[in-house]
């Protein structure tokens, strides 16, 4: 059994003005393509706080772990980023005999996965 996660990062801003973010991992420029595994959220601008969010479906400890980076940039040239180092596990849920369980779905808020 293998675990599928979806991996939640998230960039929260505080200012008048609403910028361009852009995500980074391991120096690699992400895009949101249609029907792919990334999905990223610029949010919107509400009461001076901003909340730019990316998701990654289907992540594994081999392809989506390490170091990601939000940069957010401003027409007036002015540039914020902030990075994080992101450790992805695998697990197996196991059920009180001792056997594999076959439908199991965790969720707190950040990471959510399902064993199938």
């Amino acid at each position: 059994k293998q675990w599928y996660q979806r991996r939640v990062r998230a960039c929260n801003y505080e200012g008048t003005t609403s910028g361009t973010m852009e995500w980074f991992y391991k120096d690699q420029k992400l895009v949101d393509a249609a029907d792919d595994a990334i999905t990223i959220d610029n949010g919107s601008l509400e009461a001076n706080a901003q909340k730019y969010t990316l998701t990654i479906a289907n992540v594994n400890p081999e392809d989506n772990a390490g170091s990601y980076k939000c940069a957010l940039s401003f027409s007036d040239g002015d540039k914020l980023d902030a990075s994080t180092d992101v450790v992805v596990r695998k697990a197996t849920a196991i059920d009180s005999k001792g056997d594999v369980e076959s439908t199991i779905v965790v969720s707190d808020g950040e990471l959510s996965a399902r064993c199938v």
